[in-house]
């Protein structure tokens, strides 16, 4: 390789660590705020009038609402099963909900430092014990949001007041009230949120109303207003969900603890924040968007699990048919690379979905009578999901392939596993390249670079960090020292990990989830460890047993593994993917996602070396 080209790859690498910061303006802080709950409003609607709104993502997906609004007052998600029987009362303008005691008794169960120092508290507790009073008025079971430790509020009724009172009862509330909780269940819902948006006094509202449109079942998406003393327009987000116009009910708990300057750092929820708004019917479109890439990941996936079944059922059974049609496996890699360029038309599943595969098989058939080269492939997509990573991270969220479920309560933010696998497969594949065809230690920074996509700050996907460690590690052995002498290997593998070390540091970031997840473990102990541990594990079992992921483990493993065991010039390169890929398997609770799309570029490299004479004895 010539110094120009030399010169030109390092200054691309030095190009993706210039990174940008942006800053969103965080709600304000009163004295006085008015909660409120609607049951069948879709508060999108009210987009662009002197208010602030986002899709409200709620947790625990597909549960009853019970636990979401014990999720909301606890600012986590629980796995409990509570029998709620409960009924409020009213004694003397006091409310109390009765079977109160059931709920603490089974959150103690599981939580051993319940209500102590440092411990789990509810926010109508956090605020009882710093004076702030609280009014409940409704009849439904989200008075559980904000009560306090013995089920009770300082004031309420059941009986809602008439919407068109409702300013001159909030006048009366607020001489002696801080903060008034309202459930609405009306057919005057819009009538109220009119009158709300018209008050001079902040308010916070939420849905119960799952959005919809028809195509696919929402179950966990609702939606949100924020409307502040200075009518603030914009959409609703939050360090929990890092996205425009999405948050998520344990971000209202926390928002309602900072409105009142009562920070707690242990939270899972973050402080709702307004961004400006991003043009009109932004919240429409995004949700169109969640709904037409649920929809596009599901054909896509289907299509990339076939043509791997396809194309090594020919193998064992038709090899003449497998050597005419090998090079249709690169289809779904083109599929992978369009899903992210045309990331700006998710919003119309059938202009996303058409993009994508008619100009795959364009690009493919035109390379196809040049001569195809998969290496030009694999270092353009990895180069766009360099880009991607660490400046324009919409292009891979917005795309099939990047898309995290977000319908289904999955991950808000960071690389899915789908595109983890991806990312991981391109970036060892291009590091091998760099050091085979220009400088090994050149081709180590690269990887460097990958490891650093995947930290906290940017990716933010701790089982994808795992995997490129051990990536790392393969790199060394395989690549960096290709004598295989042990003794240089044992001096320097430390020293590697080392400067891997150094580059997760430099990549922990302030706010993500790993970050805070291991600061919850050192507050509330090992039960918060073996939660997310026995779920994963669970999650793992189920994704690697069932079809179709089973199917396509299998068949992969055996094909990967049946190749290796011939005599072929390139062994090292398949073995080193194919123990990348069995890391990501079990590093990741959808680690068969990502052993699928690894071993994808696996069997797409053997498909490209036989391609060029380098067949197997």
């Amino acid at each position: 390789m010539n110094g120009k080209m030399k010169y030109f790859l390092i200054s691309l690498i030095s190009l993706v660590f210039t990174i940008t910061i942006f800053s969103e303006k965080g709600i304000s802080s009163s004295d006085k705020l008015v909660f409120v709950s609607v049951k069948n409003t879709d508060l999108s609607e009210y987009e662009n009038r002197n208010c602030a709104v986002g899709l409200l993502s709620l947790k625990p997906a597909s549960k009853n609402m019970e636990s979401i609004y014990l999720a909301t007052a606890y600012r986590r998600t629980f796995l409990l099963n509570v029998d709620l029987k409960g009924e409020i009362e009213f004694n003397e303008g006091i409310p109390e909900y009765r079977n109160y005691s059931s709920i603490k008794k089974a959150l103690k169960k599981e939580y051993e430092n319940m209500d102590q120092k440092k411990g789990i508290e509810s926010i109508g507790q956090i605020l009882n014990e710093n004076g702030i009073k609280r009014a409940y008025y409704g009849n439904d079971e989200d008075y559980l949001i904000m009560t306090d430790n013995i089920g009770r509020y300082d004031k309420g009724d059941r009986v809602v007041p008439a919407f068109n009172e409702i300013e001159d009862f909030l006048d009366k509330e607020f001489e002696e009230m801080d903060i008034v909780f309202i459930s609405i269940d009306s057919e005057e819902e819009n009538e109220y949120i009119e009158r709300l948006l018209e008050s001079k006094y902040p308010v916070l509202l939420w849905s119960k109303y799952r959005k919809q449109n028809g195509i696919i079942r929402n179950r966990s998406l609702s939606t949100a207003l924020y409307k502040d003393e200075m009518n603030s327009e914009g959409i609703l987000t939050s360090d929990s969900t890092k996205r425009r116009g999405l948050i998520n009910n344990l971000d209202l708990g926390t928002s309602i603890l900072e409105y009142f300057n009562l920070e707690n750092d242990n939270d899972s929820g973050k402080m709702i924040k307004i961004e400006k708004d991003l043009g009109k019917s932004y919240i429409e479109k995004i949700f169109n968007s969640y709904i037409n890439l649920t929809i596009s990941k599901y054909i896509f996936h289907g299509l990339t699990i076939s043509f791997s079944f396809i194309l090594i059922f020919l193998y064992f059974m038709k090899k003449d048919i497998y050597k005419k049609h090998r090079d249709k496996i690169y289809l779904p890699i083109l599929f992978i690379l369009f899903s992210i360029i045309y990331s700006f038309l998710s919003y119309n599943v059938f202009l996303y979905n058409g993009f994508i595969i008619i100009s795959s098989l364009i690009l493919f058939f035109i390379f196809k009578k040049k001569s195809w080269n998969i290496i030009y492939l694999v270092f353009i997509l990895d180069f766009i999901m360099l880009i991607g990573i660490f400046f324009f991270k919409d292009i891979l969220y917005n795309s099939f392939i990047g898309y995290n479920s977000i319908l289904a309560g999955g991950r808000y933010y960071g690389l899915n596993n789908d595109i983890m696998g991806c990312f991981i497969a391109t970036g060892i594949l291009s590091s091998i390249i760099i050091s085979k065809r220009i400088d090994k230690y050149l081709g180590f920074f690269y990887l460097l670079i990958h490891v650093l996509g995947l930290t906290g700050r940017y990716g933010s996907n701790f089982g994808g960090l795992l995997t490129i460690i051990l990536s790392t590690a393969i790199f060394t052995y395989y690549f960096l020292f290709e004598d295989r002498n042990r003794k240089k290997i044992f001096i320097v593998l430390p020293f590697v990990l080392l400067i891997v070390l150094g580059v997760v540091f430099l990549g922990k970031g302030e706010t993500n989830h790993i970050a805070s997840f291991f600061k919850r473990v050192c507050i509330y102990g090992f039960i918060e460890f073996k939660d997310m541990i026995v779920k994963k594990i669970i999650h793992l079992i189920k994704m690697t047993i069932l079809p179709p992921w089973s199917v396509i483990f299998i068949i992969e493993s055996i094909y990967i593994i049946k190749r290796l065991k011939k005599r072929f010039k390139r062994n090292d390169l398949i073995k080193a993917m194919y123990l990348v890929s069995i890391g990501a398997l079990f590093f990741n609770d959808t680690g068969v996602v990502a052993f699928t799309y690894i071993n994808l570029f696996t069997i797409a490299i053997i498909s490209y070396l036989e391609e060029r004479g380098y067949e197997f004895e």
